[in-house]
Order: structure tokens, then sequence, then C-alpha cells
């Protein structure tokens, strides 16, 4: 398709530039140069597209990737905002809370049980503060009402004007036994 097309525009162009190089009383081999520079001009053009759809291939592939290893990763990754709304949730940090869709939009603290609020508080402080990763350890509320204590490792990243904290938690409940 893209050749039937490229095709009639140049014999378009062709009968075009002949008429105005007669017309002005250029010679037909001028106008054969100028031919020949648009078709060299075309080639290039063809394979710059052709190497720009490899990289957006190649850059498909390496974001599904990635995607795969954040969301089927056996621990848990969410992502909040200084607020405390989580931006992102991993399928297992979904599972670990028990929810039935995603997490996204919700509150990180209203998982969080009241004998834990202040540890999470001043955590989240202090990895906002020293832009250096923190742990703690935390007791979190499921959907069910179950209960289960977590390791957070917590990271601030600073993406354009805001920051987000990258958080991973480890379900400490087996270990706790």
């Amino acid at each position: 398709m893209k050749d039937e097309n490229y095709d009639i525009l140049y014999k378009k162009a062709e009968t075009f530039l002949k008429k105005q190089g007669s017309a002005k009383g250029a010679n037909p081999a001028d106008v054969m140069g100028i031919i020949h520079e648009v078709s060299t001009y075309r080639v290039e053009l063809d394979m710059q597209n052709d190497e720009l759809q490899k990289t957006q291939l190649e850059f498909a592939e390496s974001r599904d990737k990635y995607l795969n290893l954040y969301n089927l990763a056996p621990i848990a990754y969410l992502t909040i905002d200084k607020d405390d709304n989580i931006l992102e949730a991993n399928i297992a940090c979904i599972k670990l809370f028990g929810v039935n869709n995603n997490l996204k939009g919700l509150i990180l603290s209203k998982f969080i049980t009241s004998k834990s609020q202040d540890v999470f508080y001043l955590h989240k402080q202090k990895v906002l503060e020293t832009m250096k990763k923190q742990s703690c350890e935390l007791e979190f509320d499921r959907e069910d009402g179950t209960k289960f204590n977590a390791l957070l490792q917590s990271i601030v990243i600073q993406e354009k004007n805001k920051k987000s904290i990258y958080i991973v938690l480890t379900d400490m409940t087996d270990i706790k036994k």
C-alpha cells in the first residue's frame, strides 16, 4: 500500500515538475536530478522509519517485560504519594491486603492498625526528609478483618515536580510464628 501511494505521488510530482520546469525553461536533466534527489530522500526516510519502528518494538517489549516483573513479582510492591494515596500496587500487594480489585486510589494508612499509625507516620516523614531507604514494621488490617505484620522498606523517588514513595512489603506473619 505504501509503495502504491508513493508511485502515484511520484508520477504526479514528476509530471508537475516537468510542466513547471518546461514552463520556466528548465532543462529535463535538471528535473530528473531533482526527482532523483527526492527519491534518495524517500529511501532515507523509509530507512529511518524502519529503524523507528524497530526501536518502538524494542521499547514495547522492554516495557512489557518490566510491567510483568512488577505485577507478577512474588513480593508486594506499591507506590504512594505524600498523602498516603496508593498510586500503584502489584498483584502480590492486592492479594496481601485481600482486596478483590485494585488498591489504586485507596489510602494506605486506612489499612494500618491504630497501634501502628504513629510508627508509619514517623517512617514516612523520615523517608521524605532523608530521601534514603528506611524500614519499619507495621500491623495491617486486611479487607476481611484479619491482621498481618509486614516489614516496609521505603524510598522516595522524585519524578518531575512530585515525590512518590516506593514501598516493598514483606509479610512477616509466618516469620513471627
